[in-house]
C-alpha cells in the first residue's frame, strides 16, 4: 500500500488540495482494515496512471478516483471512466457503490454519461466568513457548551449519534472503533468537539475540524458533524449548536467557517442560509452499476 499512498500524495501535491475522503483515509491507515480496502490501478509501465479505491460504507461500498489532472481531456476522462468500471467488477456482485465526484473535478458529466451513472446525491460546501462583526452576532445565539472527554463520553456519544443519524449513509450506525479511529487522527482537537449538555446528559454537539491552508484556498474550519437528539429537535437547538461552533472556530483564529450539508435538507440549508452561509460549491455522488 506505500506505493499506492506515494501515488496519492503526488497527485494531492500537484492538484494543490485533498482528493480522498476521510473514510477512504482511514481505511488505508489502518492495518487492521487492509481486507476492508479494494484498489484498481492503471500503469503505463512501472509509472501509475490513476487508482481507483473502495471502501466500506453503511451496506455498501463507497469508491474514489485519483488520476492525474488535465482538466478534462479525453485521455483523463477514459482513465477515470475505466477506472469505475474495474471497481465494479472487483467489488462484490449486487452491492452498492457510490462514486463521490468532488466539486473540483471538471470530468464528472461526461464520466457519468458515458458510464451510464445516475446521480444519487448532492453536497453543498457552504462558507462563512468568520470576521469580528459576523462572530459577535453569532456569540448572540451560541450555546455555552463543554469539551468531548475522549474515554469518558465515547458510549453516550455514540448512542446519540446513531439516534440523530439513524437513516444516514455515512454518519449512522457508528461503531466503538469507528469513533476510535477519528480520535486517533492526526487532526482530532477535543476542544473542538462541542458536547451540550441537559441534567449531564448530552441532547445535542458540534464536532468541528480544521483543514491547513492549501494552493487554492485558506484555513478553512469546519462544522464536522452536528447533531440534535430527535426528541428535541425544533428547539432551536441546531441554530446554537452551529453557531457555537463556528464561534469556537473564530477563537482558535480560523477566518473561514465552512460545513456540508445534503442538498435535499432544504430545513438545513435555509437554517445556514439564515447565518449567512452560502454555497461554495457541489461535490456529487453517482450510483455505479454492477455486474449481476
Amino acid at each position: 500500500m506505500s506505493e499506492l499512498t506515494r501515488y496519492v500524495e503526488l497527485v494531492e501535491a500537484e492538484h494543490g488540495h485533498p482528493l480522498l475522503s476521510d473514510s477512504i483515509r482511514l481505511v488505508i491507515a489502518d492495518p487492521d482494515r487492509g481486507d476492508a480496502l479494494r484498489a484498481v490501478i492503471i500503469r503505463h509501465g512501472d509509472q501509475i496512471q490513476g487508482c481507483a479505491l473502495s471502501g466500506p460504507a453503511n451496506g455498501g461500498r463507497v469508491v474514489e478516483v485519483v488520476v492525474p489532472h488535465d482538466h478534462g481531456g479525453d485521455a483523463e476522462v477514459d482513465v477515470v471512466a475505466t477506472l469505475l468500471g474495474a471497481i465494479s467488477d472487483a467489488d462484490r456482485a449486487g452491492t452498492p457503490i457510490i462514486w463521490w465526484c468532488r466539486g473540483h473535478e471538471p470530468w464528472a458529466d461526461e464520466v457519468a454519461a458515458r458510464a451510464g451513472l445516475i446521480e444519487h446525491r448532492r453536497l453543498l460546501q457552504m462558507r462563512l466568513p468568520l470576521d469580528a462583526d459576523v462572530v459577535s452576532r453569532l456569540r448572540q445565539f451560541a450555546y455555552a457548551t463543554r469539551p468531548f472527554r475522549p474515554g469518558v463520553d465515547d458510549t453516550s456519544w455514540l448512542e446519540l449519534n446513531n439516534r440523530c443519524f439513524a437513516d444516514h449513509p455515512e454518519q449512522g450506525d457508528w461503531t466503538a472503533d469507528d469513533l476510535r479511529r477519528r480520535l486517533a487522527a492526526l487532526w482530532f482537537d477535543a476542544a473542538g468537539f462541542l458536547m451540550y449538555p441537559v441534567e449531564g446528559s448530552p441532547i445535542a454537539f458540534c464536532w468541528t475540524k480544521v483543514h491547513p491552508a492549501d494552493a487554492h484556498d485558506p484555513a478553512l474550519g469546519e462544522i464536522y458533524v452536528i447533531g440534535v437528539d430527535p426528541d428535541h429537535v425544533g428547539q432551536g437547538h441546531g441554530r446554537a449548536l452551529t453557531s457555537a461552533g463556528l464561534v469556537s472556530l473564530a477563537d482558535r483564529g480560523l477566518r473561514v467557517g465552512m460545513l456540508y450539508v445534503d442538498a435535499a435538507n432544504s430545513a438545513a440549508v435555509r437554517l445556514y442560509k439564515s447565518l449567512g452561509m452560502a454555497v461554495h460549491h457541489q461535490d456529487r455522488a453517482f450510483i455505479v452499476p454492477t455486474r449481476p
